[in-house]
């Protein structure tokens, strides 16, 4: 296996390229699409937006980095929605932890699931057989439901969440801050 001083070794040297960059190591090939990361060689991948990432993509704010913008907006992209985020973000709207400007959630989120070319990544059970497979730092359901999906349905994770990508999970894709 390569080791995480290797690979971060291979991140700094990729980044400079511009577009898809792809270094080929002796156990694992590495996809460096500017300053995102994919541990797996992706050339139109199909996308799983994370929770955070598809709030951040629908307001437009400046949290969400740039390379991953590009690629969401990309039209050779699929994109693809995991039934959890859904339930995620209609419980941080209850939970009035985000706030939305229309008056009924449930309306507000089919529209955009009708609205966006996104692709449902169904639940079934082998998601949840993964789900309690994965190693991550912590029990939240959300987190491990997504990403077995990303793994179940072999489609790219694009989020941000340190404990998410701090797990080495191949089907992740996040940026390089350092």
């Amino acid at each position: 296996m390569l080791s995480k001083l290797m690979v971060r070794v291979s991140l700094r040297l990729c980044i400079a390229a511009s577009g898809l960059s792809v270094v080929t190591e002796p156990y694992r090939q590495l996809a460096y699409f500017s300053n995102l990361c994919c541990r797996t060689y992706y050339i139109n991948p199909a996308l799983l937006l994370d929770t955070h990432i598809l709030l951040w993509s629908l307001s437009n704010s400046k949290k969400l980095p740039t390379e991953m913008r590009r690629s969401i907006e990309r039209d050779s992209n699929e994109l693809w929605l995991s039934p959890i985020t859904t339930w995620e973000i209609l419980m941080l709207i209850e939970k009035e932890k985000i706030h939305i400007s229309h008056n009924e959630p449930t309306k507000w989120m089919k529209n955009i699931l009708k609205t966006l070319p996104i692709k449902s990544a169904p639940l079934n059970h082998e998601v949840a057989i993964k789900s309690r497979q994965i190693k991550l730092p912590h029990q939240d359901p959300a987190d491990r439901f997504i990403v077995a999906t990303a793994i179940v349905y072999n489609l790219v994770l694009l989020t941000i969440d340190e404990k998410i990508i701090a797990n080495d999970h191949h089907n992740v894709c996040y940026t390089n801050n350092s």
